[in-house]
């Protein structure tokens, strides 16, 4: 796929998944009560922390390589299935004392199940770098469309039966599900048995600054969540986060799109 219609392909992903995301949450909404977006809101500060540090700035070594070998491949799935693994035995454990310090206790088994997603993600990471690295923005843009309509469709129903807070975590549940299942279809991908370690070095010294200056930014943008979270409670929270959320997510949207192919842009030029 050319540069131009791998941009227009991840501009029009992104658009689309933000007017479907728009008017999901919407219904979503006039069905649910603000708490439960605020309950659902803690849980998703949390788990994006964890993600992050899970991500740890792989998917962006292997797509800025010249060449990637079945080798490296193997290598960032283990690393990153063995590392997401440890992380959610860590969000299960914590998880009640994240609980307790929004004197809730149903957050504990809320964070627990939105956790699988986060599982989920690391499982898919080889596909879905394969395709970006490839530019095939139109499958990618397929993948996403697909999954967020599935899922969102499922949201709204379960919302609708009385499911509660319930309905957003297995909309994320559901969405990462969907995702990992439509990546291997268009990208199978088995990883092999053996494991060459000894790059694992390289793979770090690339992948920490970048995740240095993610971390950082997350601090920056989602300590006001905790902070309103804890002091003011999840019905406040609910409020606040969906205005923030719709006020970010035009200028998020075309930042990713164009971020993907920028990428793209550094390993042509290396």
């Amino acid at each position: 796929m050319s540069n131009a219609k791998a941009l227009k392909w991840s501009f029009v992903g992104q658009i689309s998944y933000f007017f479907i995301y728009f008017i999901f949450n919407i219904i979503l909404s006039r069905i649910l009560l603000p708490a439960d977006f605020g309950l659902f809101a803690i849980i998703a500060t949390f788990i994006i922390f964890f993600s992050l540090i899970k991500d740890f700035g792989l998917g962006s070594y292997l797509i800025t390589r010249k060449e990637v070998t079945k080798e490296l491949c193997d290598l960032i799935f283990y690393f990153n299935l063995i590392f997401s693994l440890f992380l959610f035995v860590l969000i299960f454990l914590i998880s009640p004392a994240i609980a307790n310090f929004y004197n809730d206790s149903r957050l504990t088994i809320l964070i627990r199940i939105n956790a699988l997603a986060f599982l989920i993600d690391a499982i898919c990471i080889i596909p879905n770098t394969m395709l970006v690295r490839e530019m095939d923005f139109y499958r990618l843009f397929i993948v996403k469309i697909s999954a967020a309509a599935i899922a969102g469709i499922v949201a709204i129903l379960l919302a609708f039966y009385g499911w509660g807070i319930y309905s957003l975590i297995y909309q994320a549940v559901l969405f990462s599900l969907c995702t990992c299942l439509i990546l291997f279809a268009f990208r199978p991908y088995k990883p092999g048995k053996s494991i060459q370690w000894n790059k694992l070095r390289e793979v770090v010294k690339f992948s920490l600054p970048l995740f240095l200056s993610q971390f950082v930014q997350y601090f920056s943008r989602n300590i006001d969540k905790v902070i309103i979270g804890r002091v003011f409670g999840a019905s406040s929270l609910g409020f606040y986060n969906r205005a923030y959320t719709i006020m970010q997510m035009p200028l998020q949207n075309i930042s990713t799109a164009v971020t993907g192919v920028l990428f793209l842009f550094v390993k042509i030029c290396r």
